[in-house]
């Protein structure tokens, strides 16, 4: 009796493991897109905004991972994205994963819903490339082809307020197209310039806009964003371009701009899309293949803000503007999400840019005098600067030497700003620059203010009130 009541207690502990077993397996599998699988890129897609994802999971038959692999590939396009791989381009992500952190029984339900989710899973077939694999008695390994349209998927999710779309930033942000750097040096748009002794690479943009090759691509490429960003016009500005730039051929060397300030001022558009193409024959020349990459520029500070992923397409046939069209759709489809996520942040970070204040030779004073701010109270000029920077930006700080004639700050300013009759408008770096002139007035100083480029405007305290 003793032996039997001590071999049914030690089944009840065998029980118990095996249910906490199950349990813990349970939470870790209750969603498919949770266990342990593969994603890669299949092969290009021919019809814009449609990606095709090859999934290799495990499961109890063909079946079943044919039904794990939907919701895993849409878990894929959503959060996680792939690299390029030898059989296809690459594609970002749609979302962060803190938005399915945050969204947790929305994404529980949407992606295993035939209504939701799923019904932009176009089809999902086994890869008969990849043969699949007998893990054990119930467990058989496959790798599946899921088609998804993506380009559907984001503003299903756009619409419903899960991931941000254009509309939550309550404006329309104007993005120029130009060619990229080397397609530039390919098209001969490049020089070499002396600048003040050191040599430097001038980008002929005012030519490149107007090559007709490029045209068609900016076509296709504004048919794929006008619906959410106002597109630039260039060509408009070439007039006003170049009315300053003879202006600037006047001005001392010192205070000239530089010609790519020069077509950001006038252009203003908020964001540069640079476009790079490669074209070659492949298989024996049987074959025309086209490699685009987008990239983009940050006008206010002539830096790339984000890096494109190449997507390649090739073809048999001989219609080169149908393919270059096909080309460009996968890369936008791509590329917008990353565009609308940069300006997303921007709105919170705000925008970089630089702001100098200078004391022209005329004045006896500079930023080291004290001055009078009120209440008999006297502090040196350059604190009443760095204060009024400071409460007018979402950050800022000193930028190299400071000296008692030249202050110069890094600075990100909001996006948007009250104007003089309380309305509010799209802020900019004259603006601010304006508003912080006109703010230290009150202490008896007189200033103008100088744009160059987008990025960066100077102060220039030239008399006492």
């Amino acid at each position: 009796m003793k032996l039997k009541g001590i071999l049914t207690a030690f089944s009840l502990i065998l029980c118990v493991l095996a249910f906490g077993q199950r349990g813990k397996k349970g939470e870790e599998g209750a969603n498919v897109w949770e266990e342990n699988f593969s994603a890669e890129s299949h092969g290009q897609h021919p019809d814009a905004g449609t990606v095709s994802i090859d999934i290799t999971n495990q499961g109890a038959d063909l079946n079943d991972c044919i039904s794990k692999a939907k919701q895993q590939a849409l878990y894929v396009a959503i959060f996680k994205g792939y690299a390029k791989s030898a059989a296809g381009p690459a594609s970002a992500p749609l979302a962060e994963k803190q938005v399915y952190n945050q969204n947790l029984d929305f994404f529980n339900k949407y992606l295993s819903s035939n209504m939701e989710g799923l019904s932009f899973v176009n089809s999902a077939t086994t890869n008969t490339r990849k043969p699949g694999a007998k893990i054990s008695k119930k467990v058989i390994q496959m790798t599946i082809t899921v088609e998804i349209t993506k380009a559907a998927l984001q503003k299903d999710l756009e619409s419903q307020g899960i991931i941000k779309g254009v509309a939550d930033l309550g404006f329309k942000p104007e993005v120029l197209v130009v060619p990229g750097n080397v397609y530039m040096k390919k098209l001969g748009f490049v020089k070499k310039i002396d600048n003040q002794g050191m040599p430097q690479t001038v980008y002929n943009y005012t030519d490149a806009v107007n090559d007709e090759f490029f045209n068609s691509l900016n076509g296709f490429v504004s048919a794929k964003f006008d619906d959410a960003f106002y597109m630039a016009d260039f060509q408009s500005k070439l007039d006003a371009i170049n009315a300053e730039n003879q202006k600037n051929n006047m001005r001392q060397d010192g205070l000239k701009e530089s010609e790519f300030d020069i077509l950001a001022r006038v252009v203003s558009a908020e964001l540069w899309i640079k476009l790079d193409i490669k074209e070659e024959m492949v298989s024996g020349g049987q074959e025309m293949q086209f490699t685009i990459t987008m990239n983009a520029l940050d006008p206010l500070t002539n830096t790339k803000v984000i890096n494109g992923l190449p997507q390649t397409i090739k073809t048999a046939g001989d219609n080169k503007m149908q393919l270059l069209e096909n080309t460009i759709n996968a890369v936008a489809d791509e590329f917008r999400p990353r565009v609308l996520k940069y300006f997303t942040e921007r709105e919170t970070t705000g925008m970089k840019g630089k702001i100098v204040f200078q004391i022209s030779e005329e004045l006896e004073v500079n930023f080291d005098t004290e001055i009078e701010v009120g209440g008999g109270k006297e502090v040196a000029f350059k604190r009443v600067i760095s204060s009024f920077v400071g409460k007018n930006s979402i950050s800022s700080k000193a930028a190299g030497a400071q000296t008692s004639t030249r202050l110069v700050f890094d600075v990100w300013i909001p996006t948007r700003t009250i104007d003089w009759d309380d309305s509010e408008i799209s802020n900019s770096f004259d603006v601010f620059g304006a508003d912080v002139k006109g703010k230290v007035k009150k202490f008896g100083y007189k200033a103008t203010t100088d744009a160059e480029g987008l990025g960066k405007v100077i102060v220039t305290f030239t008399e006492e009130l």
